[in-house]
């Protein structure tokens, strides 16, 4: 078959967009609603929580999080797994053989992720394979550290001082990242730079430049 080569002068790359504006207030209460939350779900307070939210958790990527997990089962942490998958049994009897059990919970599929993001520190994607998590811009438009693989399009969103990509051949670079994550609670001060990080990112602004693209 005959092969097209593309004028790399006309491909222009436009990243997905978040709700930044319309985020703001939740963001803004996000230390009040976290010590809420904390209280009303018996969940333990002075530990770093990490969020791993996403569907079809071999593919998201679950199990090579859990296993780096375990190699940190000495630290305080909370790993907070939002969605559904076809076989959850897997992934919890997982958590139960690497013994950090009593450190994970799974939540399935819910409807109130904004509070899951105003309790989290860190969110974690450490896709196998994603376009583009939503998550990614969705955790830094609320001010949380974010992690990702290198084989989630969104890691290209990813400041330097607002989180950090991993290589997902390299198991070792996942457990070196998260280890740094887990030095870094969520402040007001870190919370606000990570999330400006992403202001540009707004629908807004976002929709307008696939508009001029389109009509250039």
């Amino acid at each position: 078959f005959p092969v097209t080569i593309c004028d790399s002068k006309k491909i222009s790359v436009i990243h997905n967009g978040v709700e930044w504006k319309a985020m703001e207030r939740e963001f803004a209460n996000w230390p009040e609603k976290k010590k809420e939350f904390l209280q009303e779900n018996a969940l333990p307070s002075h530990c770093i929580h990490l969020l791993f939210a996403g569907h079809n958790f071999q593919r998201k990527g679950l199990e090579l999080l859990l296993r780096a997990l375990a190699r940190l089962s000495d630290k305080e942490f909370h790993l907070s797994i939002i969605g559904e998958d076809r076989n959850p049994d897997y992934f919890q009897r997982l958590a139960i053989e690497l013994k950090i059990n009593p450190k994970v919970t799974f939540w399935g599929k819910r409807s109130d992720m904004t509070s899951f993001y105003q309790l989290a520190d860190v969110a974690v994607i450490p896709s196998l394979y994603d376009p583009f998590a939503n998550v990614t811009v969705e955790a830094l438009a609320m001010g949380i550290y974010t992690i990702s693989s290198n084989m989630n399009g969104g890691s290209e969103v990813i400041s330097s001082n607002a989180g950090a990509v991993f290589n997902i051949e390299d198991p070792d670079s996942l457990v070196s990242v998260l280890e740094k994550a887990l030095k870094r609670p969520k402040t007001v001060e870190s919370a606000n730079e990570i999330r400006k990080s992403v202001e540009h990112l707004d629908f807004s602004h976002q929709l307008q430049q696939f508009c001029l693209k389109c009509l250039s």
